[in-house]
């Protein structure tokens, strides 16, 4: 029996114990008149040979046929070749720690279940450090330093999966949370991201503590094994840094995560943006052209003397339009909300007569709050044929203040006679204040500014963007990324000599680090 079939081999373990119910369960059942039984399997039942014992198909102990690899596409064994298949499972904070005799159960446990792989998860946390979650302790100055006791209960652990067959996974940094007493300055604790993320991946400081963690624990001899973890082939995988990306993780693409950091870390990113910037363009000209703000500007007002706004209600949305000037019926309005069923183009709220030009730059600016935090999203689209966008389409979020919002598109696929700006509005019932609202022609408050110079480092980390603007920060991110990968894995291989696998993170959190890694 192969790992494909574990799940079927679980659910007959569960349905055989009801032909074979002993004559205290028949009482029960004629007493309660209901034909369930108690049914209780121990936690620390490793007994050999039963219908769920899937120990049999680890080879024993993890590591004696050779490192895991990958070879064409596929884990395999280094000494064999033979592929290897990962049925895993996470130890969390405390669980990373368990008891001597508690670990020997639990190992026994999960590899009777066919389990081999495990993954050392939250084992850095610093939630609830006094009661045994991490491997961490604080010394007298208060700051972080790996507890000896915490250490020997892991190295056990990891002695016994390994004695079972289980390979381990070691992640490095998932929910550390540095300090002052850690030596970084006060303002580390402003930092609004979880466990400090995205800026763990730019940070020095932050870097070089990560690899005082990874040296020590890492080169660590393990007196359970005789190995260090650089040297212990049951060590299959090591994770740089968990669900952690500058552009997914910190929404550094369109959030406001990055924009509103502490000093000094945002003067850190924007100097760094800035060397980048420099290093690409080398002369103002050079990015003022590139940022766009330079092509054809359209004379004719874009919006028209006679456009109004309507509402398009449809399923059970209810609502209605108030103008809090009724001398501005276009740049004011307030959408009274009653009824929504959550859809979002169920309730839009349309200005027709748009006059656009397909291949001119257009700045779309308003400002907006509603009654609590929402989303909505703005369209130019065509209607009344196919309603296809017309060069804009963006998701925005709102609070109860004020914000001012800003987005530079390029129309495309207009239709001359029929070309609307649209605010849906469906997903949520509270209610939106527009104001300020202004569809001008050409780039508008963005790209390159007035006062802004390669040469004197002053260009900020972008609130608004043109297309290519856009392109070059996402870029930037990446490349902040990949630089903090490479010096990672450098590091862990030819620094600490690990030979197990390495990832930095996971993709969907935007890190593309690992995919540039792979190719190298």
């Amino acid at each position: 029996m192969n790992r494909n079939a574990l799940f079927m081999v679980f659910f007959l373990a569960m349905i055989q114990p009801f032909g074979h119910h002993d004559a205290m369960a028949d009482a029960s059942l004629t007493a309660t008149g209901h034909n369930w039984f108690t049914f209780d399997m121990p936690w620390d039942d490793a007994t050999p040979g039963s219908i769920v014992d899937m120990s049999r198909l680890n080879a024993k102990p993890s590591g004696s046929q050779g490192w895991v690899v990958v070879l064409d596409g596929h884990f395999a064994l280094s000494n064999t070749g033979q592929r290897i298949r990962f049925l895993g499972t996470n130890t969390v904070a405390w669980h990373c720690f368990p008891e001597k005799s508690d670990a020997e159960k639990v190992a026994r446990r999960m590899s009777k279940f066919g389990i081999n792989v495990v993954r050392l998860h939250h084992m850095d946390n610093v939630w609830d450090i006094q009661t045994g979650s991490s491997i961490w302790k604080r010394n007298e100055q208060h700051a972080l330093v790996i507890d000896p006791i915490q250490l020997d209960k892991l190295d056990y652990f990891i002695a016994q999966l390994k004695k079972q067959g289980i390979y381990l996974n070691l992640n490095l940094k998932v929910s550390k949370k540095v300090s002052q007493s850690d030596g970084f300055p006060a303002s580390v604790s402003q930092i609004k991201t979880a466990y400090q993320k995205g800026v763990d991946k730019f940070d020095q400081a932050m870097i070089d503590h990560q690899k005082a963690f990874a040296r020590e624990l890492i080169t660590h001899e393990n007196p359970y094994t005789g190995l260090t973890y650089a040297n212990d082939p049951a060590i299959a995988f090591v994770e740089i840094n968990n669900e952690n990306g500058l552009l997914g993780g910190m929404g550094g693409g369109t959030g406001n995560a990055l924009k509103q950091l502490p000093q000094p870390y945002h003067e850190q990113l924007r100097s760094r943006w800035n060397i980048w910037l420099k290093s690409k363009y080398k002369e103002d000209q050079s990015l003022r052209d590139a940022w766009g703000g330079t092509g054809p500007v359209q004379t004719q007002p874009v919006i028209g003397e006679s456009s109004s706004w309507s509402l398009n209600r449809h399923g059970v949305s209810e609502a209605q339009i108030a103008y809090p000037d009724t001398q501005d019926q276009v740049s004011k309005i307030h959408v009274q909300i009653q009824k929504t069923d959550k859809v979002r183009s169920h309730l839009e709220l349309n200005l027709p007569g748009l006059h656009l030009q397909d291949g001119l730059d257009y700045t779309l600016v308003f400002r907006a709050k509603a009654t609590s935090p929402r989303r909505a999203s703005v369209t130019v689209m065509r209607h009344g044929t196919d309603y296809k966008p017309a060069g804009l389409y963006q998701d925005f979020k709102l609070t109860d203040q004020w914000q001012e919002y800003r987005y530079v598109f390029e129309a495309s696929n207009v239709d001359p006679q029929k070309t609307r700006l649209t605010f849906k509005l469906g997903s949520s019932s509270e209610d939106i204040w527009l104001d300020d609202l202004q569809l001008l022609p050409g780039v508008q408050g963005v790209g390159l500014m007035p006062g802004e110079s390669l040469q004197q480092m002053n260009i900020p980390i972008p609130e608004n963007w043109t297309d290519n603007q856009k392109m070059d920060w996402v870029q930037f991110l990446v490349d902040v990324e990949v630089a903090y990968a490479r010096t990672m894995r450098s590091y862990l291989k030819d620094v600490l000599g690990v030979k197990a696998l390495i990832i930095d993170s996971q993709i969907d959190w935007g890190d593309f680090a690992d995919v540039q890694l792979i190719a190298a």
